[in-house]
C-alpha cells in the first residue's frame, strides 16, 4: 500500500499513456498460492506463497524473474471461501537489508534480503495467547523506530510491538480482537501515533507504549479490511461492506489533553469489501461492490459509480490516477475525478481471480495471484 500504507505513489508522470504506450511484459512465473503481494527494494522483489505443505517467503530478481531465494515452514492455511496460503504483504527494511512476514497462521518472521536467511521467527497468536482470525491473518506489520508492530488475534491484545532486530515482546495494547486491516502510522492533531482498525473499533496508539489515546466505536461483526485514509486535517477516512457504514471521523485533543474522536458523516456509499479508498481533493475514490464509485467528502453522498473491476485493489499514482488491478486480472488505468469515469488504458494480465494488490516500483508494475505472477515494463 505505498511508504505509508495509505496507497499512494509517488510521481509517475509518463507512465500511463498505456493507449500509445502500453506495459511490455518482461516475464512471467508461476508461484505458489496465496493474496500476498509483491514488495520491492533494488532488484529484489518479495512475496509470500504456499507451497504444498509450506508456507514461503520467496524473493524473485526483478529483472529476470529468477528465483533468488525460499524460506519455508511447516503449515497450511486452508479456509473454503478465502482459498489456501499467506494473505499479508511482506515488509522491507533496507536500512538493516531485513524483510518481516506475517504468515496467514501467525508466524512473524525477520528474514536476510539478501539470502533469506532467518534472524528471528516467533508466532503472534501463540505469544498473545489467542486464536486465529476465520479467514487468517492477512495484516502487514508496521516498522516504527526499531519495533515491529502487529495485530493479534480474535481476542486481546488488539497490537503486539516486538523488537526488530532480536524478536523480543516490547509491549502489547488494546482489549478487543483484531481484523483484517494493517496497522499505520498517521499524524493526527499534531501528534504521530498508531492507528489499528479492529473489530468493533478503531483505535490510535502511543508509538512507544502502545497506550490506547482515542477509541472510535464502529460496530459490526463482519471483517474490515480497509486502510484508515487520511481526508484532511485530522480526519481519516473507513470504509466497509456488509451493511456497515462507511465514516470520515475526526480526531482532536482539547486543551485539557483528552482526546476526542466523532464521525463527521456515515455512509453506505463506499461499500469496500476487501480493498480501501483513495482520497484525492475533496473526493473518494473505491472499488464499491465491484465497481468504483466516486463520493462527496463533505457529506458522504455519491457522486458517479461506474466500471465492473470485482473485488480487486488499486493505487493512487500521483496526484490523480488509479491503477486498478481487477479481479479477473486485467489491470486498467483510471482518472480519478469527479466529473466523471475515465478509463485510461487497460491491459490484460492475469486470467484467474486476483485478490492481491498490485506493486509499482519506478517503471515495473508487478501483478499476481494464486497461480502466477507478471513483471511488465512500463515507457518512461
Amino acid at each position: 500500500m505505498g511508504p505509508a500504507g495509505d496507497g499512494r505513489v509517488g510521481e509517475v508522470k509518463g507512465l500511463f499513456d498505456w493507449k500509445n504506450h502500453p506495459p511490455v511484459e518482461q516475464w512471467r512465473v508461476e508461484v505458489g498460492e496465496g493474496w500476498s503481494g509483491f514488495v520491492v527494494h533494488g532488484d529484489r522483489a518479495v512475496t509470500q506463497e504456499q507451497r504444498g505443505e509450506l508456507e514461503c517467503v520467496t524473493c524473485y530478481e526483478l529483472s529476470s524473474g529468477k528465483l533468488l531465494w525460499l524460506a519455508s515452514n511447516e503449515g497450511r492455511f486452508d479456509e473454503a471461501m478465502g482459498g489456501i496460503g499467506p494473505r499479508a504483504t511482506p515488509v522491507i527494511d533496507p536500512e538493516a537489508g531485513m524483510v518481516y512476514t506475517l504468515g496467514a497462521l501467525g508466524l512473524l518472521q525477520c528474514l536476510d534480503l539478501a539470502d533469506g536467511s532467518l534472524r528471528w521467527k516467533t508466532n503472534v497468536l501463540e505469544v498473545a495467547g489467542t486464536s486465529n482470525l476465520e479467514w487468517g491473518k492477512s495484516a502487514a506489520p508496521l516498522l516504527d523506530q526499531g519495533r515491529v508492530i502487529v495485530s493479534g488475534g480474535r481476542g486481546t491484545p488488539t497490537l503486539l510491538a516486538f523488537d526488530a532486530k532480536e524478536g523480543r515482546e516490547l509491549w502489547r495494547s488494546g482489549e478487543e480482537g483484531a481484523t483484517y486491516s494493517s496497522p499505520v502510522l498517521r499524524e493526527l492533531a499534531g501528534e504521530m501515533q498508531i492507528v489499528s482498525v479492529n473489530q468493533g473499533s478503531v483505535t490510535g496508539h502511543d508509538r512507544d507504549s502502545g497506550a490506547v489515546k482515542w477509541r472510535f466505536e464502529w460496530s459490526g461483526d463482519f471483517p474490515k479490511v480497509c486502510q484508515p485514509e487520511p481526508a484532511g486535517a485530522n480526519r481519516l477516512l473507513i470504509t466497509s461492506s456488509y451493511g456497515v457504514d462507511s465514516h470520515l471521523i475526526e480526531i482532536t485533543r482539547g486543551e485539557s489533553g483528552k482526546w476526542e474522536a466523532k464521525s463527521l458523516w456515515a455512509s453506505g456509499r463506499l461499500r469496500t469489501k476487501f480493498s480501501s479508498a483513495s482520497v484525492v481533493g475533496d473526493h473518494a475514490y473505491a472499488l464499491d461492490e465491484g465497481r468504483l464509485v466516486c463520493v462527496d467528502l463533505n457529506n458522504g453522498e455519491r457522486v458517479w459509480r461506474e466500471g465492473r473491476y470485482g473485488y480487486g485493489q488499486h493505487l493512487l499514482c500521483g496526484k490523480d490516477t488509479l491503477l486498478i488491478q481487477s479481479e479477473p486480472g486485467e489491470v486498467a488505468v483510471v482518472r480519478a475525478q469527479p466529473e466523471g469515469w475515465l478509463e485510461l488504458g487497460r491491459i490484460e494480465a492475469l486470467h484467474f481471480k486476483t485478490w492481491n494488490p498490485p506493486c509499482l516500483a519506478g517503471r515495473w508494475l508487478l501483478v499476481r495471484n494464486d497461480r502466477e505472477a507478471i513483471a511488465f515494463l512500463m515507457a518512461e
